[in-house]
């Protein structure tokens, strides 16, 4: 665990390290929006995001969903993580959660695009009312993700 981590991921609302940063990029802004924390300028909507995630919150859905011994590659493109950036986003901007469509199998041929999940594309999905709570979850500490 870093003690003062400088990238974090705005999708999931999380902070991580120099080099987790990196390897996020890699997987496309359509999956982990990274920003430097000190270097980059924040908008609002951002900040709320960061504010409601957490690296707690997000590594204990990651154990309730079986995704947090994944490859970093694998949990985010995972369809539980597109459901926890979903729901993040709903809370955060007051705009009804919509379930993510789960990604064909492979070689079908049927696609969203880029493998972008259905969280983050505009449209795509179907809305969908979930009780699912963020008061069972602790929202605070910093950790690789």
């Amino acid at each position: 665990m870093q003690k003062n981590p400088q990238w974090a991921t705005v999708n999931y609302g999380t902070f991580m390290c120099l080099d987790c940063s990196g390897r996020h990029r890699s997987l496309g802004v359509h999956i982990s929006f990274v920003r430097s924390v000190g270097m980059d300028k924040w908008k609002d909507w951002e900040v709320k995001r960061m504010q409601a995630g957490g690296n707690d919150a997000f590594r204990a859905y990651c154990k309730q969903n079986g995704i947090q011994g994944l490859a970093i590659d694998q949990k985010y493109k995972s369809h539980e993580a597109a459901v926890y950036a979903a729901k993040l986003k709903a809370k955060t901007t007051g705009e009804p959660y919509v379930e993510p469509a789960r990604a064909p199998a492979a070689g079908t041929g049927f696609g969203g695009g880029a493998g972008a999940p259905a969280a983050i594309r505009p449209g795509g999905a179907n809305q969908k009312s979930d009780a699912w709570s963020w008061d069972s979850a602790p929202t605070s500490g910093a950790a690789r993700n």
